[in-house]
């Protein structure tokens, strides 16, 4: 019997979706689920396609294929968070990378990218834990 109620907490646990996980349901998170659910849960959302993401990333070589605009919380306050999508895994690996850093200053960022299914999330201007509510927020939690 304790066997079995920790198989199953084990399962729950694993299905939760932490930092770098996929979406809900076990799939792959998207920028279709995750704008759904984020609008679902009341933050205003912009979706932007057809080559908006070019020169992102390393050298500006690198093109997300959506990109959301998460510029307001379910409160009405503002908000300063991207979501970057990529269907290359590799391109997403090296935008999720090179945003660890301010390549201003050269300084890893106060606040780290959270990479949910094929997207990355970032933020301007949000605390971790913010950008982390919004991350789980996109993916159904």
């Amino acid at each position: 019997m304790l066997a079995g109620v920790i198989f199953v907490a084990a399962s729950l646990a694993a299905g939760c979706g932490a930092n770098g996980s996929g979406g809900s349901g076990g799939g792959k998170l998207t920028a279709e689920s995750a704008k759904a659910n984020l609008e679902r849960a009341g933050y205003a959302v912009d979706k932007v396609t057809n080559g908006a993401n070019k020169a992102i990333g390393p050298n500006g070589k690198l093109n997300a294929d959506v990109y959301l605009g998460i510029d307001q919380d379910p409160n009405g306050g503002q908000l300063y968070v991207g979501a970057y999508f990529f269907s290359d895994p590799a391109a997403q690996k090296a935008y999720a990378t090179w945003a660890q850093v301010d390549h201003v200053t050269g300084k890893k960022r106060d606040v780290q990218p959270v990479v949910q299914g094929e997207g990355v999330f970032t933020s301007a201007g949000e605390s971790q834990d913010e950008l982390e509510k919004v991350a789980a927020t996109a993916r159904g939690g």
